[in-house]
């Protein structure tokens, strides 16, 4: 689970779906931050929206692929050891953050 989110997300719910996938939620007031974790290598992150920018960045040794406008990210996706993982922010953020939250994923 990421152990740094921006100032103010508080854990709300942890929910298991179907034995297989993990997603827990994070709000601060109605926005929210929603971190989902798998087995396997496909895109769980449940949004199906359609943003101007997709990019792969690196953070550490890993290779994400991000989407949104412009420098923002709402949406980072990616695959490590087997595992898929998803962040997806109601508040786009920016690189160096989605850097810190995903170098905190223990």
């Amino acid at each position: 689970v990421p152990e740094t989110l921006p100032d103010g997300y508080q854990m709300k719910e942890i929910i298991v779906i179907s034995n297989n996938m993990a997603k827990i939620s994070y709000l601060n007031g109605d926005n929210q931050i929603t971190y989902r974790t798998a087995k396997g290598n496909a895109d769980i992150s449940g949004d199906y929206n359609v943003y101007d920018k997709v990019k792969t960045i690196p953070v550490g040794n890993t290779q994400i692929t991000v989407k949104g406008k412009d420098d923002s990210i709402n949406l980072a996706t990616w695959t490590k050891d087997g595992t898929s993982f998803s962040l997806s922010f109601d508040v786009p953020v920016n690189e160096k953050t989605l850097s810190t939250i995903i170098d905190g994923i223990k």
